[in-house]
């Protein structure tokens, strides 16, 4: 797995992956749960997920004009940001929120360290803000495990 990056390329096409990745836990997560509620829940995830994905995308469609590429990102420590359990159809409701809650925390630091890696300000800000959305996400699998 990819540690270095040498492009703002790069070090998106590495975010859009996560994000596609997000989209499929959930909608995994949403077929081996029971409540109607909570299938909801994560099918809305997952369409947040596609939603970042899709603001990555763009970004990468315009990074000759945002003058992205140039920026460079050293070593992220991506094992920093995986979350080493599947989920299966044995899980509790408590085990998918608990799985959910570490998953939003790895992508809320993943996005929070990308964005004091990079100068652009506009590339900071993107970061900046996909990594709020993963926070608040993450404090809506808190407040229902609460």
């Amino acid at each position: 797995m990819q540690t270095n990056f040498n492009s703002t390329r790069e070090v998106i096409n590495f975010a859009i992956a996560r994000e596609q990745e997000a989209h499929d836990f959930y909608m995994e997560l949403k077929e081996k749960v029971k409540s109607l509620d909570l299938q909801k829940t994560l099918f809305q995830f997952a369409q947040e997920e596609l939603g970042h994905k899709k603001k990555l995308q763009r970004i990468i469609e315009k990074t000759e004009e945002y003058g992205f590429t140039k920026e460079q990102v050293s070593n992220l420590k991506i094992a920093d940001y995986l979350v080493d359990k599947s989920p299966s159809t044995n899980m509790s409701y408590q085990d998918i929120l608990i799985l959910s809650m570490k998953k939003e925390k790895k992508s809320y630091l993943l996005y929070s360290n990308l964005a004091s890696q990079v100068s652009n300000p506009e590339l900071k800000k993107i970061f900046e803000n996909l990594a709020q959305e993963e926070a608040s996400h993450k404090l809506r699998f808190e407040s229902e495990y609460d």
